[in-house]
């Protein structure tokens, strides 16, 4: 991770990224493409029960918590932390992004 992957106010993943590829993945749904102008930020912290958190992997089992963020249009976005895209896909703040 870098210095800047636990700052609420600051992405790991740029805008201009994040917008390429939720359009990729738009494109297989056959939604059309977003204009960047229209994503939102938004970050949190989230608790995993392993050290691996959002990702598949060994790790040890220790609760471990992990800034995660999301570049959000819509019901669409694409969930990372640290600079690694977790999920793209539907997505709602108040429910289970894991889903």
């Amino acid at each position: 991770m870098n210095n800047t992957s636990m700052r609420e106010d600051v992405p790991s993943i740029p805008r201009e990224d994040a917008v390429e590829l939720l359009n990729a993945f738009l494109e297989t749904i056959a939604c059309p493409p977003i204009d960047k102008s229209l994503m939102a930020y938004c970050s949190w912290p989230e608790l995993f029960s392993s050290s691996c958190g959002p990702f598949h992997g060994i790790g040890c089992q220790a609760f471990t918590t992990f800034r995660m963020e999301a570049w959000v249009w819509d019901q669409w976005a694409v969930v990372f932390t640290g600079g690694k895209v977790c999920k793209t896909g539907e997505f709602a703040i108040s429910a289970n992004w894991k889903q």
